[in-house]
């Protein structure tokens, strides 16, 4: 096989020690190159959710027991909640950046029931169990009848307001109506439920395995169930999860999309957290079709081990992602946007760092996203000469301001704590 010039060279050199008799040694070689940085950060395909409440659009930036929440406006924070008739939300698909990482072990999500139409429940409802005595049943049934009255009115009443929207109207005639007789039925059965067959001992054993036959046996979904098990690399404090559902309709080929969240209890590294809930409103024998899970903390999306197009970056590479796509967003959408932190590369060593400072200040970005100077708050002529807080500043890395699709330089205001 000929050699290029350089192998030959090569050859020449390790072989000279033998072509004229010394000794050969060890050659030792050191690399002097850098360790290569850490993949500290995600990319990854997340989820922008937006709700609609009256005839403005929201960005979500926190969830509480059945409420949206947007900080967004600027003001006050708005509530949304979920379960508003004629509710709206849409969501688009982008490109994120994170160093928050979850894993996702345990997933079940399937169809279920609430407990108002637990086929087995029910069934049990329905029968008189050894444990419990003709006067409860009767009681049980009475309680169901009245409150499946009350749903029926409450039903009538919507579809015959000229206040309901005619799309709320066409969502509740999908859904069939309460089962009024049904209920009545029920409550007689209840009434004359004391059998003697009752306290037979294994009477109760007989209807538990009847019971679940018919929740087996049942297609009649109207819930989704969730559970998981989550596991965080860093600590958060406000996590939520988002559930984006679509499902169908027997003999309907239209395809339904509805969203619901659940906030979550602090979440720890190193430990793992249960998480699990039963969400109705779904129409009675819906088909279940993609779900997808998604996990923010506030407003930051946090990126799960199975993320579409999931790409472990440096902190360098994220940064350089992080101000193309801010570009690249703003020129697409033909907006002027200002200069901002890039609060996805601030570690907690440098929140810290910066909180010990106590200190306000200005910062001249340029447009390339670095910090080129750091002024006092009121004054933005005068430099600030801390030692320590320009190297804090140092250590930031901003989107530069945009102007006619350009990146240009501009200023950061930053508070006594990032």
């Amino acid at each position: 096989m000929p050699h290029t010039r350089l192998s030959r060279l090569w050859w020449m050199l390790v072989s000279a020690p033998m072509l004229f008799g010394a000794e050969p040694t060890a050659t030792k070689v050191i690399d002097s190159r850098p360790a290569p940085a850490p993949r500290s950060h995600v990319l990854f395909l997340g989820a922008d959710l937006k709700v609609k409440d009256g005839e403005t659009w929201y960005d979500i930036d926190g969830v509480e027991k059945g409420w949206f929440v947007s900080a967004s406006t600027g003001e006050l924070p708005v509530r949304i909640p979920m379960n508003r008739p004629g509710f709206e939300f849409s969501f688009d698909r982008n490109l994120k950046l994170t160093a928050k990482q979850v894993s996702v072990s345990n997933l079940k999500m399937e169809p279920t029931f609430t407990p108002a139409r637990d086929p087995s429940r029910r069934w049990l409802e329905s029968q008189s169990l050894a444990i419990s005595s003709a006067g409860d049943l009767v009681n049980a049934a009475s309680r169901e009848l009245r409150s499946t009255i009350v749903a029926a009115e409450q039903r009538e009443a919507m579809l015959n307001s000229p206040n309901t929207p005619a799309e709320v109207k066409m969502a509740i005639l999908q859904q069939p109506a309460p089962d009024v007789d049904g209920a009545m039925g029920d409550f007689q059965d209840a009434n004359f439920g004391s059998q003697s067959e009752q306290y037979d001992p294994g009477f109760y054993a007989r209807r538990q395995s009847e019971a679940r036959s018919k929740r087996k046996d049942s297609d009649g979904h109207d819930a989704l169930e969730l559970e998981a098990e989550v596991r965080v690399n860093v600590p958060m404090e406000h996590p939520y999860a988002v559930v984006f559902v679509e499902f169908s309709l027997p003999d309907d080929l239209m395809r339904y999309r509805r969203v619901f969240a659940e906030p979550l209890p602090p979440l720890k590294p190193g430990k793992a957290t249960k998480v699990s809930w039963v969400k109705g409103g779904f129409p009675v024998g819906y088909e279940l079709g993609p779900v997808q899970l998604h996990f923010f903390d506030g407003a930051e999306e946090i990126a799960t081990d199975d993320a579409e197009r999931r790409t472990p970056v440096t902190a360098e590479e994220g940064f350089q992602f992080a101000v193309l796509d801010h570009v690249s967003r703003a020129r697409d959408a033909k907006v002027d946007e200002p200069a901002a932190l890039i609060e996805e590369l601030v570690t907690s060593d440098l929140r810290s760092q910066w909180a010990s400072q106590g200190r306000a200040c200005v910062v001249r970005v340029g447009s390339d996203g670095l910090p080129e100077a750091a002024y006092a708050a009121a004054d933005v002529t005068t430099a600030i000469d801390d030692v320590a807080l320009q190297a804090l500043v140092a250590n930031l890395r901003f989107r530069p301001a945009v102007e006619n699709g350009e990146a240009i330089a501009g200023q950061v205001k930053l508070g006594e704590r990032l």
